[in-house]
């Protein structure tokens, strides 16, 4: 057979009793050394992919016992335990873990795995696309790149986080074809992931500390008064604007301003008092008021549909938003 990548864009699945075909997908996507199973009757298999190139979600069902020893990943990935027993080990760490529980895999180090009829829920990033997102946000890495030991969430309430997110992602965005389809909802979804992956779990990654002195000479202003903008923010509200239905981020916006990203967010909150995803969230609200404006019910124009084109996924956040906004719902815009 030959060689898969480690993340395809494509949707994959496979759904198989043949345990020789099982183990050479396995060995293909997870980097195995040696792999052995207990040899159970009846024997089942099944992987299903879906995602982009940056992040992708599989679904994996093994029914018998395997005991796995596996290099470092290639790319990143969050393991949730459905059912079945899995145990983990990657240099001192070992983790037996507890269905519903997310836990880390390693990149950096070899790993032993052993399961019994387990059903998993992975989220996979692409290791690429992530350092890149970082370094956009001023998160430094060692020069051998982002790397993540065998962990769970380093505290309760960030496990609770991840979780929320990681279901959010599966559920809303993943299968939702309209919702992939949209260049400006998988790019959101991708930050929102990487945010969460490095708040969440503990990593190499390092935040570069920068005096508040220092951030306040990002912002090329003398004054303070409000009366009018420095040139830094007038770019990045430019730039928010002209790409508001572009797939940008805290990066991009910075990048446009001349500006770090902390300094960009320093000088939002100095003079408009709001963040530059708060302010790119309102534009594209706009974007969608004026769509709403212009559009006819009657050949076939949604308020679902449009919200969509401008990245808003829930549509019942997306009404309140409207609302608080123009003071009254997007429908009745619409019917307008």
């Amino acid at each position: 057979m030959t060689s898969e990548p480690a993340l395809d864009p494509r949707v994959r699945g496979i759904d198989t009793t043949d345990a020789e075909l099982a183990h050479e997908i396995i060995r293909r996507g997870y980097r195995v050394i040696t792999m052995t199973r207990g040899g159970a009757e009846p024997f089942h298999f099944s992987r299903h992919v879906n995602g982009d190139e940056r992040f992708s979600l599989s679904r994996l069902r093994y029914s018998d016992e395997m005991n796995v020893l596996s290099g470092p990943l290639p790319f990143f990935c969050v393991t949730r335990l459905n059912a079945g027993t899995l145990a983990l080990s990657s240099g001192d760490v070992s983790v037996v873990v507890r269905p519903g529980q997310h836990v880390v895999l390693p990149t950096d180090q070899n790993l032993t795995t052993r399961a019994v009829g387990i059903e998993v829920v992975q989220t996979l990033l692409d290791r690429t696309a992530v350092e890149r997102e970082l370094v956009s946000r001023g998160v430094e890495t060692p020069p051998e790149g982002l790397h993540f030991t065998l962990s769970t969430a380093r505290t309760p309430d960030l496990a609770r986080l991840w979780s929320a997110v990681a279901e959010h992602v599966h559920r809303d965005i993943i299968g939702n074809e309209e919702a992939m389809a949209s260049e400006l909802i998988r790019g959101a979804t991708f930050r929102l992931l990487v945010s969460t992956l490095v708040e969440a779990f503990a990593s190499n990654a390092e935040r570069p500390e920068r005096s508040e002195r220092a951030e306040r000479l990002d912002d090329d202003t003398t004054g303070s008064d409000g009366r009018s903008l420095p040139a830094t923010v007038r770019r990045a509200l430019d730039y928010i604007d002209e790409h508001a239905h572009d797939d940008i981020g805290l990066g991009e916006i910075a990048l446009a301003a001349r500006l770090t990203p902390r300094g960009l967010q320093f000088a939002f909150r100095r003079h408009l008092d709001t963040t530059p995803m708060a302010a790119l969230r309102l534009a594209r609200l706009r974007g969608a008021h004026e769509d709403l404006l212009v559009a006819d019910p009657s050949r076939g124009h949604t308020v679902a549909g449009i919200a969509m084109s401008w990245g808003f996924v829930h549509a019942g956040r997306f009404t309140a938003a409207y609302v608080e906004e123009y003071g009254h719902s997007p429908r009745h815009t619409l019917d307008s």
